[in-house]
């Protein structure tokens, strides 16, 4: 591993197609949006059904049935992390700009911010450190 980061310059040692790899690799933060859209439904589900009159205004099953209407968030941003990683990776140890991947990391950022109190701790790493790179990708468009 030492051999393929450089050393003081903290790059990917000139390694182009290992450096598209872990980008591609980040489209993986797409689950976090699939998690989201998934727990947005069913908690939309939970809340018809209560004022339809559907099920009973229990707030012992109502809070069991939001508890579970959560669960695919926390399944899809466990799946999401090594997206995560890898764009984490590119960030810091890659020279590789591409204004798509910038664009797709800001808004996953934002997204995994959403998902309290799981995700915000990654999407703000991830806010901050695009926002401290955001001249590299400028240059790079």
């Amino acid at each position: 591993m030492s051999d393929i980061i450089s050393s003081g310059q903290g790059e990917l040692k000139g390694n182009k197609l290992l450096e598209k790899i872990l980008s591609f690799l980040s489209i993986l933060l797409i689950f976090s949006y699939v998690g989201w859209a998934v727990s947005f439904i069913e908690l939309y589900d939970v809340y018809q059904g209560l004022v339809s009159g559907r099920d009973a205004p229990d707030p012992k099953a109502t809070a069991g049935n939001i508890s579970k209407a959560l669960i695919p968030y926390v399944t899809f941003l466990i799946l999401a992390f090594p997206g995560w990683v890898c764009a984490m990776l590119v960030l810091f140890f890659s020279s590789y700009r591409s204004r798509v991947y910038f664009n797709f990391w800001l808004v996953s950022s934002v997204v995994l911010f959403i998902g309290f109190p799981i995700g915000t701790l990654f999407g703000l790493i991830l806010g901050i450190t695009l926002y401290v790179k955001r001249r590299q990708f400028a240059s790079h468009a």
